[in-house]
């Protein structure tokens, strides 16, 4: 007989498969880190990554969704309203954006995801860094497989891109040398245009966040799928190559992006989008 509490479960997710980061960051990635000739070790430590990884990006577009909709809410307000003023035009009053605040929460998560994930880098590059380092893991790259290894040029375009912001805006968060990290909607007279001129939340080097939030979700998630597929191939049976599914050929319920198939039964010409992971 089973006694009271000898059971227990607890749910730490309110989203499932439905959810594309979810799908493609565990079932997605989970059987062909399985087919990958590596000890089984390996493949604990990047399953086990991965699945932080989704965690972290889960809970950063989460409170992403909500700021973002706050800050539609306030622009569909001014579009509606106008601008309000008082003494004549004088002094003008200035929207306020519930929750941006979690701004810098949604930086905190963003960071672990990127933090996490270095521990696949560690599997395969053999580093053991636990800092997102992307300078030292770009290098590291450069050095094993050069400049011009597929890896090694996406490491170099999204540090660049959207990397190295992230993880400034949180440093700045976390270690402060400017008065305010962000601000909320301004609205300024422009005299030339002889108009009212909305300015969105911002950080304190002009990057809006509502843009910022958006990118970083979806760079977090393809990220983390290129970044295993492109260290797997390397180390895949020589019969079993890893292609890309069309968008389009995607289930909706349970979104799965890089499928294993057979060397010969797979017309890659035939499929849109495919990411160069071809054995090298």
């Amino acid at each position: 007989m089973i006694k009271k509490g000898e059971f227990k479960s607890q749910k730490f997710l309110d989203v499932g498969t439905m959810n594309p980061i979810v799908s493609r960051l565990t079932i997605g990635l989970h059987d062909i880190i399985e087919m990958a000739q590596i000890d089984q070790s390996s493949k604990d430590s990047i399953n086990d990554a991965n699945f932080v990884v989704m965690q972290n990006i889960i809970k950063a577009e989460k409170i992403g969704n909500s700021i973002c909709q706050m800050i539609e809410t306030v622009t569909k307000k001014i579009n509606k309203e106008g601008i309000k003023t008082q003494s004549s035009g004088r002094c003008v009053d200035l929207p306020f954006t519930e929750g941006l605040d979690e701004i810098r929460i949604f930086l905190k998560y963003s960071k672990n995801a990127l933090q996490e994930l270095v521990k696949v880098f560690n599997v395969f590059l053999k580093t053991n860094l636990s800092n997102p380092r992307y300078d030292k893991l770009q290098a590291e790259l450069f050095n094993k497989y050069g400049t011009d290894y597929h890896l090694s040029k996406l490491i170099k375009e999204d540090h660049d891109l959207w990397i190295k912001k992230v993880l400034d805006l949180r440093d700045e968060d976390e270690h402060p040398s400017v008065q305010r990290l962000y601000f909320d909607f301004d609205i300024n007279w422009d005299t030339t245009a002889q108009k009212w001129v909305v300015l969105l939340p911002r950080f304190y080097d002009d990057t809006q966040i509502y843009d910022l939030i958006r990118t970083t979700i979806h760079n977090l998630l393809t990220f983390t799928e290129e970044v295993n597929i492109l260290f797997l191939q390397k180390v895949m049976p020589e019969t079993v190559i890893i292609y890309e599914i069309p968008e389009a050929e995607r289930k909706k319920d349970c979104e799965i992006r890089f499928q294993l198939g057979l060397k010969g039964t797979i017309n890659l010409e035939a499929l849109n989008n495919i990411l160069e992971v071809g054995n090298d």
